[in-house]
């Protein structure tokens, strides 16, 4: 995933973390407490100096427990019961925002009930009501409810007025019968309701104007996937982008009737992020291999960039067809086996013929090793064309690291650098070993296995042994977005130590391990250790190493015509409608919101 500083640097603000339910209980309980004595002794100044400290510290931590801790508890239940896969600590967190701006309102209801009585009640029900607002927003776009939405946003404000006459014995009665307050606090929602869905239109409306789905539903995926690890399938509308014949190449390894290995490589992008368009497509098309042909699923990364993100996830049916085809209607490949080799300064290409058809490795490690464009992968694949007849180009995807020039994280770019020296480095290319097929392959399921590690997403650790005689070489395959340059040279140095055999490590570029918490920074490495890959890494090449033979490979290449993809400019279309929403925001949010509050006073006073 090549570099983007226009989304990713707002990414620090979803990276913080969450202090423990019982520290935000605690913090609950004395916000509530504070509240609750600065009350009593606002309401009672002209006695503080006859009445025990004691007396305020005690009916004051009673009034804010009853009045502000308790609403906010028993709404965490409420929540809690209706949406069991979110924590308590989210839910808590939440409710205690809501408590506090209802705080700042009990205050003032407590000040003007001293200087102007009539006005306490319209300050707490306002107040009260406005909370709708808060729930509203967290309902609708955090806890993804649609329709409750409306329904559950009631839960805190009726709670509050419910359980304030219960404590106003401490404080201050509203003067009116708890019907009448009910009803005047259900009218001042009201006005928060419309206010709600003003901001809602005035946030939604150009998103889905341009990208034809709605922008609330798209960041309420994003958010849910960030704090609950809910992966929402959300698509866009498949009038967006572009709709260009995307190819895919099946090669699959054979011994007998039995099917060793599938590796697939569709041209296309396995993004944006968490669930969204394609970015479990590799975890899904691996275990469709594993289940369906019984054998190892290699999902590879090919030259590709963002652009070619898939529209929406339905569209994996589409790509498993293309791998059902592939490897059903395959061709055998006839003729032997070949490694060839090309560098230059930090560009490294490794080749692997296999009959008539070439897989050619593209890797700048460990040095950075991003999305190759389209431009550049063409002038690739002309260059090898001309030297190698047909060849399938692979981004290993395999070195990344953040202190990197901003240059190298853009990927390799039209007429850079990294381009000029992979031209070079396929110039200098030469073949090294030639042989008789004969390969090995094992699949070792990592995910679980090493308790779920946020670099690495769902799926196996991948191995397949190509022999030559004494020489080998090997494919570590996982399905992540890149890895650190260190793990990786940890792992080959290993290899190459304990079994004499070279190897290059490859990732999935899947963006599922991608979200506003885990950015592009988020790759193999950065949580998962050499240590605990070990034992893995030692099973896989164990098996892949018994299971060397002769095989034989089959090719099919499979064009699904006409298959919506971002596109290059859907990036650009996403980013000014952010610029447009944030800027209209800027204005019209504080006059919307203001108004909602005069309006809501004015109707409550007079009702």
């Amino acid at each position: 995933m090549a570099d983007d500083k226009s989304i990713s640097k707002y990414s620090d603000i979803f990276s913080k973390k969450l202090p423990n339910t019982a520290i935000l209980f605690v913090a609950l309980f004395v916000m509530s407490a504070v509240v609750g004595m600065v009350s009593v002794a606002i309401l009672h100044y002209n006695l503080i100096g006859s009445r025990p400290f004691a007396t305020v510290l005690l009916n004051g931590t009673l009034a804010g427990s009853i009045a502000i801790l308790l609403p906010a508890v028993l709404t965490v239940f409420i929540v809690k019961a209706t949406r069991h896969i979110i924590s308590v600590k989210h839910t808590l967190f939440i409710a205690i925002i809501g408590a506090a701006s209802y705080s700042v309102f009990f205050l003032l209801g407590s000040v003007l009930q001293v200087l102007a009585p009539g006005a306490a009640a319209v300050a707490l029900i306002v107040g009260d009501a406005s909370i709708f607002g808060w729930w509203f927003f967290i309902n609708k776009v955090v806890l993804g409810f649609r329709k409750r939405a409306l329904i559950f946003a009631l839960a805190q404000p009726t709670l509050n007025i419910i359980l304030f006459f219960v404590a106003s014995r401490f404080i201050f009665s509203l003067n009116s019968p708890f019907p009448v307050i009910l009803f005047k606090l259900y009218v001042g929602i009201l006005i928060f309701v419309i206010v709600s869905y003003m901001l809602l239109f005035m946030f939604d409306r150009p998103l889905k104007k341009n990208l034809g789905t709605s922008g609330v539903d798209v960041f309420s995926t994003m958010l849910q996937n960030w704090l609950f690890d809910i992966n929402t399938a959300l698509s866009f509308n498949t009038k967006l982008g572009i709709k260009p014949d995307v190819e895919t190449n099946t090669f699959v390894i054979k011994n007998g009737s039995r099917t060793k290995a599938v590796l697939f490589i569709p041209e296309i992008h396995y993004g944006p992020a968490g669930s969204l368009g394609a970015s479990n497509f590799p975890y899904l098309l691996e275990e469709r291999v594993r289940k369906k042909y019984m054998a190892s699923g290699f999902i590879m990364h090919t030259a590709v960039t963002a652009d070619r993100n898939p529209i929406s996830t339905s569209q994996i049916s589409r790509v498993q067809a293309a791998l059902d085809n592939g490897v059903v209607k395959g061709t055998q490949l006839k003729g032997t086996m070949s490694y060839s080799e090309g560098s230059h300064l930090n560009c490294r290409v490794i080749r692997l013929a296999l009959g008539g058809w070439s897989i050619v490795t593209f890797t700048r490690a460990p040095y950075v090793t991003e999305d190759i464009a389209f431009d550049s992968a063409t002038l690739f694949k002309k260059t090898l064309a001309r030297k190698y007849g047909e060849s399938i180009i692979i981004d290993a995807h395999n070195s990344r690291y953040e202190s990197a020039p901003k240059s190298e994280l853009d990927g390799v770019r039209f007429d850079s650098k990294a381009m000029k020296d992979y031209v070079k480095a396929i110039d200098s290319m030469k073949e090294k070993h030639r042989g008789v097929a004969r390969v090995g392959v094992h699949s070792v399921e990592a995910y679980n296995a090493l308790g779920a590690p946020k670099d690495l997403a769902q799926g196996n650790l991948n191995v397949a042994i190509f022999s030559f005689g004494n020489f080998k070489y090997a494919i570590f395959h996982f399905n992540s977005n890149n890895l650190l340059p260190s793990l990786r040279s940890e792992i080959i140095s290993y290899i190459k130590k304990k079994y004499r055999i070279h190897a290059e490590v490859y990732t999935t570029d899947t963006h599922a391990v991608n979200s506003l918490e885990y950015t592009a920074e988020n790759v193999l490495g950065r949580y998962t250790k050499f240590k605990s890959l070990k034992p893995l890494i030692d099973q896989a090449v164990g098996k892949a190493l018994a299971d060397i033979g002769p095989v034989r490979f089959y090719h099919k290449r499979v064009m699904m015509n006409r298959f919506p993809v971002w596109g290059p400019e859907v990036g650009d279309i996403i980013l000014d409608m952010t610029k447009t929403v944030v800027s209209r925001a800027r204005v019209l949010s504080p006059i919307i919101i203001a108004s909602g509050f005069i309006v809501a006073a004015f109707v409550i006073a007079f009702v």
